[in-house]
């Protein structure tokens, strides 16, 4: 938040600076360079990519025509299938070809209806006309109820009864008008369009009826609107039918959109072919012929439904239409040489009556034939789960690994993202007894999908297929998230992308039901997208910070104005697309409210709106607690360790990182950020073995495939000492906590806490070591007992820093051989000197204790120091401060750092300060004795506080020389003892003796 502030401050301030033009133009260019292209995440991109608002509509309107409504009576399953079907045989058996009928057959009037073109058009063209009129009425009605309910709906206020009401009317006129009763409407729209065409174009049934002249022109136009409306309603319905539950309970599941597409294109192709090609029978008998074929292949190479029998069922009616069509084509391609006379029977004739009979007597056979025949392709197709099943058996028994990568692909080698989706469908499978899914078939369907994944790991069906696995299957909606994320950065076509649509309306809908609010992987989405809201916050007041120093230049083209106004224009226009993108997902975050009123305000212009914002952001609160977001297993007791470690975090003290079963960090905060010295934002998507040394970075990622595999934990709900990696490669210790926050096995997502090591002990210093005793890192008193800073000896071993090198050897080797029960206690210990940079041995007790992992252990060396700390400083012969401890710095109110490369003169008050250089020069060229006062005779002398205070104290200087390069140097080594008040005032009392007798 504060970055956007201080954008906008410098955007004020711009208003009214001038400057160089050319300066001002790079830098303002570099800098939207790097906000718009830099190595950031890509966020606001995805939203921009993402801006399809009439696919999101339509895929709104779609979902909500299905939302809910599944077929679960076999009554109502055996009505939508025999009308369905009696409305494409229609197509293919009726009056107008050459089938010899008898209309007065039981048989012919109970399917006479099914196409009720052919019960109005014998009303006059007049009553045809009305009844069009009012099925378009109706058609326009129920699509625009639809798109009205869809955009009330965005805001989830489902909660009024007669919306309720309404949107169950529409669910129901739709499933009836565009999925039940569509063929029979939609011939009924195309049959305005057979006219004999090249002829006089006269309707084939309304010889009165022009085709090319009013009014008949006008209402085949309106009929051939409505006929488009239908066709595209329709084919968003056969979609949206299409669900991607594997475990749904509707009796027309089908989780292959694809086949379902083209099935209703080659329905459509037939009414069109059916109804108005009746001057080209050829042609059209080889049509009508070509499209039940194409059906019945994709119908039995595809199997979409998720039932088996139904497959064969609908597999056994097509190819009843493709005999029937191929009859049909018979019946236009054989030539008797007979003229065609319906007044004298002849062989024509018999054969004609002998195909229809061939139709009435033959369609069962071929119903049965067909269904025998998708039944067999059916259990083929399946054979390959034999692979699946073996390669699970011997996982069990330990002799294949299933995590890795190349183990999936082994398995069997998938053809296409298709077969994986068929391959899966396994896992509908359930008790008999209980109606609940097989434990067994669960597990193999995942086997199948995560090899699968293996083979095409960026197909987004195969991706999308996963998700809705682990929302449906494992019942962990939000474990699926990232895997939808990753669908929708591939590129997914539409028919995916609403696969897409719907699993994030499900985890929409999971996440509602549920009393958590806010789950885990939401609020690292919804940092991911305040992230991108921000970036294009920054891009905007850059574009218009740019945009007003161009307009005062002292010589402006105009343009430069005109593009510098064009892009700050485009900039605004994006961030605010941006932005609203993401206020419609989290329409009540405070913190995303406020930067959003700081658009408003120093952007948009718009103080009154800005300040309804910030309002609201104040009344929904402004940060939201990531602690409140990690749940809980259920079998969690109140008091248990985990609980009790949890109550100790703090997000202002702790570094907090979120990770995936990948080891790919998903949200790091800020302390964090700050402890291992990285900007915000580089941290998020990266593996968290890049904050390790080695040798855990190359082994982190095998601990957690060995956890998923196994499930023992060697870190989980455990405190270990570990070694940080920084980004400038220093290291540094920290006490680790680490706990499973959700999912199972590879969606498990990790929390690690991260808390600064304990240093209270005044006394000890800490070193973190390797088991063969090289130094990695050290506490921050390292340095002030030993005059060496803490980076300076990390990667020595730690043999070199003690007076007798060969004892800490050897006491090294020994610290290895032990074991864990004997470190606990410290009984591993050493007494020993260890030298001092700038004074004598310093005397030590040394005891040790084991870090790290079960595997990867560290040595922990707590040095006791047997005497007090020292405050301590390094002076050159120029009085440049070169070293200084923390007690010194401490006593000055000042940090050491401070301290360091300062003047000593700096710390004196006057008229010392002035005369300090002076004396330094005395002092290396005369061998006299201190005077009295001086400091260098242990005089009481005064300091100077970064507060301006001045603090009493004695100095104890002791002097030598080292060689540095060819010229030696002078090192002063100052230490200060702090003094009292009375002390000074002893030094400066005159005492008199008086004697009072006289002499």
């Amino acid at each position: 938040m504060s970055s956007v502030g201080s954008e906008s401050q410098s955007s004020r301030s711009s208003f009214s600076t001038g400057g160089d033009s050319s300066v001002i133009s790079d830098s303002d260019g570099a800098a939207l360079a790097n906000i718009s292209g830099g190595d950031q995440d890509d966020s606001a991109q995805d939203l921009l990519d993402q801006s399809k608002g009439v696919w999101d509509a339509a895929f709104s309107c779609m979902l909500l025509l299905t939302k809910n409504r599944s077929v679960t009576s076999y009554r109502m399953l055996a009505f939508r299938v025999v009308f369905e079907y009696l409305q494409l045989f229609r197509l293919v058996f009726n009056t107008r070809f050459l089938w010899v009928i008898n209309t007065k057959f039981w048989v012919w009037k109970c399917m006479y209806w099914v196409l009720f073109r052919f019960l109005v058009w014998d009303m006059g063209y007049t009553t045809y006309m009305e009844a069009l009129y009012s099925i378009c009425a109706l058609v326009l009605l129920l699509v625009l109820l639809t798109v009205v309910i869809a955009v009330v709906l965005k805001k989830d206020d489902s909660s009024n009864p007669w919306l309720k009401r309404l949107i169950w009317f529409v669910q129901n006129a739709g499933l009836l008008s565009f999925s039940i009763c569509w063929v029979s409407l939609f011939d009924y729209m195309v049959f305005m369009f057979t006219c004999h065409w090249g002829k006089d174009n006269t309707h084939v049934k309304w010889s009165d009826q022009n085709c090319t002249s009013m009014p008949h022109l006008s209402n085949m136009t309106v009929a051939g609107v409505t006929a488009v409306i239908i066709v595209m309603s329709v084919i968003f319905l056969s979609v949206a039918e299409c669900s991607g539950n594997l475990l749904s309970n509707n009796l027309l599941a089908s989780p292959v959109a694809g086949t379902a597409l083209k099935t209703t294109l080659l329905k459509v192709v037939m009414v069109v072919v059916s109804t108005c090609l009746d001057e080209f029978p050829k042609p059209q008998a080889v049509l009508i012929f070509i499209c039940p074929v194409l059906s019945t292949y994709f119908q039995i190479t595809s199997s979409p439904y998720l039932l088996p029998w139904m497959n064969h069922l609908w597999a056994g009616l097509w190819t009843g239409l493709v005999y029937t069509s191929s009859l049909l084509l018979a019946l236009n391609f054989v030539d008797l040489q007979e003229p065609f006379d319906y007044e004298e029977p002849g062989h024509l004739l018999e054969f004609r009556t002998s195909m229809t009979y061939g139709v009435l007597y033959g369609i069962f056979p071929a119903i049965l034939l067909g269904a025998s025949v998708s039944h067999l392709v059916y259990r083929w197709r399946l054979s390959p789960l034999q692979h699946f099943r073996r390669a699970q058996q011997a996982a069990k028994e330990g002799r294949m690994q299933l995590e890795t990568v190349s183990a999936l692909k082994s398995i069997y080698r998938f053809q296409s993202p298709e077969q994986v989706e068929f391959l899966a469908r396994c896992v509908h499978a359930f008790d008999p007894a209980t109606d609940q899914p097989l434990p067994d078939a669960a597990a193999l369907g995942g086997v199948v999908i995560q090899a699968g994944m293996a083979r095409f790991p960026n197909d987004p069906s195969v991706l999308v297929l996963y998700a809705n696995y682990i929302i449906h299957v494992r019942k962990q909606p939000r474990a699926a998230r990232q895997q939808l994320q990753l669908a929708a950065k591939h590129e997914p076509g539409n028919i995916d992308r609403y696969g897409i649509f719907c699993a994030m309306d499900t985890l929409k809908r999971s996440r509602s039901d549920s009393d958590a609010g806010l789950d885990l992987m939401a609020y690292v989405d919804q940092q991911r997208q305040i992230r991108a809201c921000i970036k294009a916050h920054k891009l905007a007041l850059l574009s218009q910070r740019a945009f007003w120093r161009c307009v005062m230049r002292d010589s402006l083209s105009l343009a430069d104005m005109l593009d510098a106004l064009k892009a700050m224009q485009q900039a605004e226009q994006t961030a605010t697309y941006v932005y609203k993108r993401v206020l419609e997902r989290y329409p009540q975050n405070g913190k995303l409210l406020k930067i959003w009123g700081r658009f408003q305000e120093w952007v948009l212009h718009d103080p009154a709106r800005a300040s309804k914002s910030y309002a609201e952001a104040v009344k929904r609160g402004v940060s939201e607690n990531l602690l409140n977001l990690t749940t809980y297993d259920q079998d969690e007791k109140a008091g248990s360790f985990e609980h009790e470690e949890r109550s100790k975090v703090d997000e202002k003290t702790d570094g907090i990182i979120i990770i995936d079963a990948t080891g790919t960090m998903l949200l790091v905060n800020k302390t964090a950020y700050r402890l291992f010295a990285y900007e915000r934002g580089e941290l998020e998507g990266k593996n968290i073995s890049l904050l390790m040394p080695s040798p855990f970075s190359e082994r982190h990622n095998s601990y957690l495939k060995n956890y998923i595999t196994t499930g023992v934990a060697k870190i989980l709900n455990q405190d270990r000492q570990v070694v940080g990696l920084r980004k400038d490669h220093t290291m540094f210790p920290s006490d680790l906590w680490v706990r499973r926050l959700s999912g199972t096995g590879a969606e498990s997502v990790y929390m690690g806490v991260l808390r600064a090591v304990d240093e209270s002990d005044p006394n000890t210093v800490r070193v973190w070591t390797s088991m063969t005793g090289l130094i990695l890192c050290s506490d921050s008193r390292f340095g002030d007992w030993f005059g060496v800073p803490a980076e300076d000896v990390a990667g020595r071993p730690f043999s070199s820093l003690g007076k007798r090198p060969d004892a800490l050897e050897r006491f090294f080797v020994e610290a290895g051989k032990s074991s864990l029960e004997q470190a606990a206690p410290g009984q591993i210990r050493c007494s020993t000197s260890m030298l001092h940079k700038f004074l004598d041995s310093i005397d030590v007790d040394i005891t040790v204790t084991f870090a790290g992992s079960d595997t990867e252990q560290l040595m922990v060396l707590n040095i006791r120091c047997l005497s007090d700390t020292q405050r301590l400083m390094v002076v050159d012969d120029k009085g440049s401060i070169l070293y200084a401890t923390s007690p010194l710095a401490a006593l000055l109110s000042t940090k050491v750092l401070a301290l360091t490369n300062t003047q000593m003169q700096a710390l004196l008050p006057p008229p010392a300060a002035q005369m300090h250089k002076l004396w330094m020069k005395e002092m290396a060229t005369s061998s006299k004795r201190p005077q009295l006062g001086s400091c260098r005779s242990g005089s009481v002398v005064h300091l100077l506080s970064a507060t301006g205070a001045q603090m009493p104290v004695r100095l104890a200087i002791t002097s030598r020389d080292e060689a540095t390069g060819d010229k030696p140097s002078h090192r002063h080594i100052v230490k200060v003892m702090k003094a009292t008040k009375e002390e000074l005032q002893d030094e400066q009392r005159l005492k008199l003796t008086v004697i009072t007798e006289a002499r």
